[in-house]
């Protein structure tokens, strides 16, 4: 699968509370960089993600997101 700039993806081994938005293009070694969901309640970092450690999902609901928030929470 060919990702790009603006693909709203997930992280296949974290489905469910890591989805965002890839940032930039792949670079020379396939690296794309991520930015979660700004909806989520997560400090997570701007990080770089490999093709085969995301796949395509649809941008969930703000109720989706409040799902989400909710697990992250309760952990």
């Amino acid at each position: 699968m060919a990702f790009r700039k603006g693909d709203y993806v997930r992280f296949i081994q974290a489905p469910n509370t890591r989805q965002g938005s890839l940032v930039s293009d792949p670079d020379d070694k396939g690296k794309f960089l991520f930015q979660l969901d700004p909806r989520i309640d997560d400090n997570f970092p701007i990080s770089g993600v490999f093709e085969d450690e995301i796949e395509l999902c649809e941008k969930p609901t703000d109720a989706e997101i409040e799902t989400i928030n909710a697990a992250i929470r309760h952990g």
